[in-house]
């Protein structure tokens, strides 16, 4: 434990969390004072390795309610702070140096403090989504969840007069890797919600949170009407009220309404006019409407650091991801090709061996004079060989060298059916006379990809 400043206990609900336990709980042991695990029924050893690892172990019965059994675990602790995790939370050693130097200034004790928790996106080991949750706040007595699930502390921090203030710790949540895990939460949080519905019926967190389950669960119809009563409930400007929106505009989007789904953005930029998640999904919307020169205005707005209002992603988010490929896509479009270059390289910071993102990237620099940057990133190993040889074969396309980037990409889609190499090698047999080359590999293409509109465009030529 950490010795002369406040005494902190980690407190965590757990059931059937044996298989990985001891890895969330192991790296704090030499940092907090006490372990308070609640177990609300576990069939496996989860106790008994809780308290090996020097938990004070409280059983409590499960009675659908996390709130209630996460304040069972404040009930029984006894530091001057509690630092609340769960058992698919990981922590690793620069982290905790972060928790701990914050511990040795003494934090405010009329302030409760963030963390950015990262949980990746189901199906992707790379995407994930960010945002900041309280997990550090000072034990008081009057300071307790509420809700049954999606459970909350802030509302009772803030009766407490309490802050919040935003750290730089940040946490790896890994409870949504698993598809049936997920699917199966979803299932269980509506019958919660709708639980805690009938007790506070006119709540619009609940609202929301109905919203997200709906949707979650592929009834989009539902959600987007949950949605609606959320904002019907919220003042205007109010943070969740603009958060609302953006969601519901975003579902609007996916039933084809466009003109619902932008007027509901524009309602909510009249009120909030920095929040970048609402800039975000404009320029989403403006890019379906082939609108580039709009698009590429809300995609910057919504890259700009002031722009903070509504919600917080970290940088390896899927929406900042979003934001970025639809910057430079939009840039692309509108052939401002060094500002496309430059926005190509922020999204491939995130997302080096992107094929998409690397071919756009290298056409812009072509296109911007900027050769040399190619050249450099033909060396770079950490890049797929595939990836780099189809940018091999561009630059010399682009250089109208056909027989080289002939001689590349011929064994290239015969290891792979890379469609970028595809269409590339089919404009070269175009180009040299064998249309008959050409229309096979297009109409390969159509098959493995019905959507590719430029090989139908391709197609269209070589029979018009």
């Amino acid at each position: 434990m950490m010795v002369g400043r406040p005494r902190i206990s980690l407190a965590m609900i757990v059931r059937d969390e044996a298989h990985q336990i001891k890895e969330c709980l192991s790296p704090w042991i030499p940092v907090v004072d006490e372990i308070v695990v609640v177990d609300t029924g576990s069939k496996d050893d989860t106790a008994k390795i809780a308290s090996s690892l020097g938990a004070k172990v409280i059983y409590a019965e499960w009675r659908d309610s996390f709130a209630e059994a996460r304040n069972v675990s404040l009930e029984n602790a006894s530091g001057d702070w509690i630092l609340w995790m769960d058992a698919d939370d990981r922590i690793d050693s620069g982290q905790l140096d972060n928790f701990c130097n914050l511990m040795g200034r003494f934090p405010d004790a009329q302030s409760a403090y963030t963390m950015k928790v990262h949980s990746t996106v189901s199906g992707s080991s790379t995407l994930e989504v960010s945002l900041d949750q309280v997990r550090l706040f000072p034990r008081q007595t009057g300071v307790r969840w509420k809700y049954r699930v999606y459970e909350q502390i802030i509302p009772s921090l803030h009766q407490a007069g309490l802050n919040l203030k935003r750290t730089n710790i940040e946490i790896q949540h890994t409870g949504y890797s698993d598809e049936n895990v997920w699917k199966e939460k979803v299932r269980r949080n509506l019958r919660l919600l709708h639980m805690d519905l009938s007790e506070y019926p006119n709540d619009p967190f609940i609202f929301f949170n109905l919203g997200n389950a709906e949707i979650a669960a592929g009834k989009i119809d539902e959600g987007i009407m949950w949605y609606r009563r959320c904002i019907e409930t919220l003042p205007n400007g109010d943070p969740l009220s603009i958060r609302v929106s953006v969601f519901l505009a975003e579902n609007y989007f996916k039933t084809g309404d466009i003109q619902r789904s932008l007027t509901t953005c524009r309602t909510a930029l009249s009120f909030a006019t920095d929040a970048h998640d609402v800039h975000r999904c404009l320029g989403i919307l403006y890019l379906e409407l082939k609108d580039w020169s709009r698009a590429a205005i809300h995609f910057s707005k919504s890259l700009q650091p002031a722009c903070d209002v509504v919600d917080s992603f970290g940088s390896r988010s899927f929406d900042h991801l979003r934001a970025l490929n639809g910057h430079a896509m939009a840039l692309s479009m509108l052939r401002r090709w060094s500002e496309a270059e430059r926005a190509w390289q922020r999204y491939r910071l995130i997302a080096p061996n992107d094929l998409p993102a690397c071919l756009c990237w290298s056409d812009a620099a072509l296109l911007s004079g900027n050769a040399e940057k190619v050249e450099a990133f033909l060396q770079d190993r950490t890049i797929s060989a595939s990836i780099r040889r189809l940018i091999r074969a561009r630059l010399h396309f682009a250089k109208r060298e056909n027989e080289l980037a002939r001689r590349l990409l011929e064994p290239l889609v015969k290891e792979s059916p890379l469609i970028p190499a595809q269409l590339m090698l089919a404009q070269i047999y175009e180009e040299s006379g064998e249309k008959k080359k050409a229309k096979a590999i297009l109409e390969f293409v159509v098959r493995i990809d019905p959507k590719s509109d430029t090989a139908k465009e391709m197609l269209a030529k070589l029979d018009p």
